[in-house]
């Protein structure tokens, strides 16, 4: 097994690293917190006191690397660490923590994706230190279609993303459902075999054909929070 070392110094003012390797890194974090901050990049380099344009050659690929005092205001402008921007940390400590609502998980309700109204700001939902922060969502959840796996109306769940095994029996997961219209219906529902069943509160469970859905990942956590978000 091959192990990769990222080793990175200040020299000369200017931050060192492995080249396209480092600049890539760095453009996919700080794009990552402008989203998150939802701002843009002129505003970032008005509150780290940067000279227009300079992240902007950043972002575009006309440079790869920031001078050594640019990053500590960068991050403090981006609301992290700079260890965050350059890699060696995998989630932004100096962030607020938690994670955004990124949909609903709701039985029978089909709508157009992104058609939700949902809160913006992250709600403080502990992130699970097994697994990478990235590969984590939270959805929002109406209805007791779960309520047979203790999963009530109003809860949160936490679910991992991008696993690369086939699902096993058992398995509690968010699945989603697409029309022709392309309408969705995200619900969350329990592996059975070739089949994905919810587990009602009450009533008979309902299948669907594990084929018919895309399984968005699997339910690792639920939570209750209360309080307002924004």
């Amino acid at each position: 097994m091959f192990q990769i070392k990222i080793i990175i110094r200040p020299i000369g003012g200017l931050i060192e690293g492995l080249g396209d390797m480092l600049g890539d890194i760095l453009r996919a974090r700080v794009r990552s917190r402008l989203d998150d901050l939802g701002i843009n990049p002129f505003e970032a380099e008005r509150r780290a006191n940067l000279k227009r344009g300079y992240l902007n050659d950043l972002l575009i690929g006309k440079k790869d690397m920031l001078r050594e005092k640019a990053l500590p205001a960068l991050a403090e402008a981006l609301e992290c660490d700079y260890e965050f921007l350059i890699g060696t940390q995998d989630a932004p400590v100096g962030a607020p923590s938690g994670l955004k609502i990124s949909g609903i998980a709701e039985a029978g309700a089909w709508r157009a994706p992104g058609a939700a109204g949902l809160p913006t700001a992250p709600l403080p939902i502990p992130l699970d230190p097994r697994f990478d922060a990235d590969r984590l969502q939270a959805y929002l959840v109406r209805g007791d279609h779960a309520g047979g796996l203790g999963i009530l109306d109003g809860s949160i769940i936490t679910i991992l993303t991008g696993e690369q095994a086939q699902p096993r029996d058992g398995d509690v997961v968010l699945a989603k459902q697409v029309e022709a219209n392309g309408s969705e219906e995200i619900s969350i529902k329990v592996v059975s075999g070739k089949s994905l069943a919810s587990r009602p509160l009450k009533g008979d469970p309902i299948s669907v054909p594990i084929d018919d859905c895309e399984i968005i990942g699997r339910v690792i956590s639920t939570f209750r929070v209360f309080g307002s978000s924004n």
